[in-house]
């Protein structure tokens, strides 16, 4: 049987961009065979030009394999000291195929 890329971010805190644009961070519980994942502690971040990062409680949440676009590991220490109230972006567009 073969590994999943993310075996090695079990029980670590990771952010995931899903297709539709959404941006979700938590830590990474499980991953079966259809690339689905399960995070716990999840909370979503919402981008905006003109307002700081808004970051909305979600707890345990299910992320279809199909709509995974990038996970990525989070740098613990760098992340906590990103003052999100004053991060501005654009919110990323849905992948269009």
């Amino acid at each position: 049987m073969s590994r999943h890329l993310c075996e090695p971010f079990i029980d670590k805190i990771v952010t995931v961009v899903m297709h539709d644009g959404r941006n979700v961070q938590g830590t990474l519980r499980g991953i079966d065979q259809a690339h689905n994942l399960i995070l716990e502690h999840t909370v979503e971040r919402f981008f905006s030009d003109d307002a700081g990062v808004e970051e909305v409680p979600r707890g345990l949440f299910v992320i279809r394999g199909p709509n995974v676009a990038i996970v990525g590991l989070v740098d613990q220490e760098k992340d906590k000291d990103v003052d999100w109230e004053k991060v501005k972006g654009e919110t990323l567009k849905p992948i269009v195929h």
